[in-house]
């Protein structure tokens, strides 16, 4: 979806209303003649590098590696053959709106918090004719796990606006976005599947307590300002730009279908903050004016040129960048200023 028609569908909605803790894998690259890879207790958190174009920080190994080949890794490198030790560790994604954020982000303290993922049935179905591929099984698996949090991320914001009297088109919007993101979490974890070789699904969400649904309007517009303004709308724009990038027709199709959902997420959020600040007044105003001017976008990753990536609809750290400053400045800072003069 064009930016200009981003912004387009962004004002529609304000006038009718009047952006991680988890367990993941990460990897040492070794010499595709070595024996074997180094054992758990010998490898250095900070050398293991995440194989999606995830900013994530490695907190402690917790088992022993699997091998796997990095054929997309050096494809386009010129490097000479070599492999992946991947091991299980605890990680970090040490922004709340990192580069692999399309939906809404379920955020626990300062991080986003996601689902392990693990294999089995329930959301995908076993490949076949699988395109065996770790690097995007790995992106995938990631998108996959931002999507089904933001389930969770849906479902405590119905409870906030309940508790706070919202409207009801306000309520059944924000139920139909998360039935979207089921939708979303479905196709990501069926792409991850399909390049894994084999089904995978979230294991338990690990909700660090009791949710609590929270008497502060200000926080929450706050937060969904953040978050769904923000947030949302530069993932809108990241994965129609994938959409457009890609030549796989599965992964293009996939992702025109999120865009599109997405966008008219974004949509929501604003409603969600322009009814907050006419129902909440100055103190509202004045906190979503702040959450507007201190969001944060992107994370800093390692530069690489990856077509391989880019033609299965994963932007790299450049494409990804122009993407996100064209957006907060073409989309996010025209509509903020709407909202904040009504």
């Amino acid at each position: 979806m064009a930016r200009p028609h981003l912004l387009n569908t962004i004002l529609a909605a304000l006038v009718a209303a009047g952006c991680a803790t988890e367990d993941t894998a990460m990897c040492l690259q070794v010499a595709g003649d070595a024996e074997s890879c180094p054992a758990a207790d010998d490898v250095d958190p900070a050398d293991l590098f995440h194989t999606s174009d995830c900013d994530l920080e490695a907190r402690r190994v917790t088992g022993e590696a699997e091998r796997s080949e990095a054929g997309l890794w050096t494809e386009d490198s010129g490097q000479d053959a070599a492999d992946l030790c991947c091991y299980p560790v605890v990680a970090r994604d040490p922004t709340r709106f990192s580069e692999c954020a399309v939906g809404r982000p379920y955020i626990e303290g300062e991080a986003a918090t996601v689902a392990p993922i693990v294999a089995g049935p329930g959301w995908a179905t076993a490949p076949e004719g699988a395109e065996i591929a770790p690097e995007l099984a790995a992106a995938w698996r990631r998108m996959a796990a931002m999507e089904h949090a933001s389930i969770a991320a849906f479902a405590r914001l119905t409870l906030e606006l309940m508790a706070h009297g919202a409207p009801a088109s306000l309520l059944a919007d924000v139920q139909a976005a998360a039935a979207d993101e089921v939708r979303h979490a479905r196709s990501c974890f069926a792409q991850a599947s399909r390049h894994a070789g084999h089904a995978l699904r979230p294991g338990p969400f690990p909700f660090a307590g009791p949710i609590t649904v929270r008497s502060d309007l200000a926080a929450i517009a706050a937060d969904a300002a953040a978050e769904g303004c923000v947030g949302e709308t530069v993932g809108a724009a990241l994965a129609a730009a994938s959409a457009a990038a890609a030549s796989d027709p599965s992964a293009r199709a996939d992702l025109m279908v999120i865009a599109a959902d997405e966008a008219r997420h974004a949509a929501l959020s604003w409603r969600v903050v322009a009814w907050a600040v006419q129902a909440g007044g100055a103190p509202v105003a004045r906190a979503v004016t702040a959450a507007l001017a201190g969001a944060a976008v992107g994370a800093s990753v390692t530069p690489h040129d990856r077509p391989d990536l880019t033609r299965h609809g994963h932007l790299g750290p450049e494409a990804h960048a122009r993407v996100v400053a064209e957006t907060l400045r073409d989309v996010v800072v025209p509509a903020a200023r709407v909202l904040l003069a009504a």
